[in-house]
C-alpha cells in the first residue's frame, strides 16, 4: 500500500494527498490543538467545499495522517523482523527499524505521538491498533 504522503514523481499528489501533505506541514509548525481546518486548506491550497469533500472534519484529517504514519511505522518494523530467524535478532532489527522510523519522524511525528499517548485523543485508538500489530508481529 503506497503511503499517501509519498506521490509518484510522474503523477501530482491527489487532492486528498494535498490536503494530507498540507496538514503534516501545519501540525509539524503548530501542533494538533494549534492546527485549524483554515490553515490546513490555506496550506493545501483548496477550497473549503473541496476539503469537506475529502474529509468530514479537521480530526478526520489529523487521523488519517496518524493512520499513514502508523502503516508506515508496521510496515518498517515487519520488514526489518521479516529477514531474521532468530527471535534475539528478530526483535533486535524490528527494534532498530522502530527507533530509527522515530528518528526520521521529525516534528510531525513527535507532536503527533503526544497527541497520540493520551487516553483520551482521537488518535489514541490508532496507536493502540500499531502497537498491538507490532506486538503480534514480535510474539510470534
Amino acid at each position: 500500500m503506497q503511503n499517501p504522503l509519498e506521490q509518484r514523481i510522474d503523477r501530482p499528489p491527489t487532492t486528498r494527498a494535498r490536503i494530507l501533505i498540507g496538514a503534516a506541514a501545519v501540525v509539524a509548525e503548530h501542533g494538533l490543538r494549534g492546527s485549524t481546518g483554515q490553515a490546513i486548506r490555506k496550506a493545501s491550497s483548496i477550497s473549503r467545499r473541496t476539503f469537506y469533500q475529502h474529509f468530514p472534519n479537521t480530526e478526520g484529517v489529523m487521523c488519517d495522517l496518524y493512520v499513514s504514519k502508523m502503516e508506515a511505522l508496521v510496515e518498517q518494523v515487519m520488514t526489518a523482523a521479516a529477514g531474521e530467524e532468530d527471535p534475539r535478532r528478530k526483535m533486535r532489527a524490528a527494534m532498530d527499524a522502530y527507533i530509527d522510523f522515530q528518528q526520521a519522524g521529525g516534528r510531525l511525528l513527535i507532536r503527533l505521538q503526544t497527541e497520540a499517548v493520551s487516553p483520551d485523543s482521537m488518535l489514541s485508538p490508532i496507536r493502540d491498533g500499531a502497537l498491538d500489530r507490532l506486538v503480534a508481529l514480535l510474539s510470534g
